[in-house]
């Protein structure tokens, strides 16, 4: 009943907020996770790429969307959606503690060194 609810407020959330309806999300498969923490954003851009890589770590994409309409929008809206945007998704994916980000890291690092030795 817990996770109906969550899915539920995520999904009116998504749909509702000016910013992530720009973004023109699309989910891809299931809900993963856990999501890191949004770094506080400095400028408008940054704000944004924050919610790409929310959405991102949660199993979304970002569709196509108008940059030069999303850049229109206040820092404080864009912070604002970022920072809803996580505390509506950490319910349904839990949180990615220090370890977790430094494990998919060395992973990640792994991957891109292996691929480059490839070609």
């Amino acid at each position: 009943m817990a996770e109906m609810y969550h899915w539920r407020t995520l999904k009116i959330f998504l749909s509702n907020d000016p910013v992530l309806r720009i973004l023109k999300h699309k989910m891809i498969g299931t809900i993963q996770g856990p999501i890191s923490a949004p770094v506080i954003a400095s400028s408008t851009l940054d704000g944004i790429n924050e919610i790409i890589q929310l959405l991102n770590e949660a199993g979304f994409i970002a569709g196509t969307f108008d940059a030069v309409e999303l850049l229109d929008y206040e820092q404080d809206c864009v912070i604002h959606a970022c920072q809803s945007l996580y505390e509506k998704l950490v319910p349904l994916t839990g949180i990615c503690t220090s370890e977790d980000h430094a494990e998919a890291t060395a992973e990640n690092d792994h991957v891109g060194t292996t691929a480059a030795e490839g070609q």
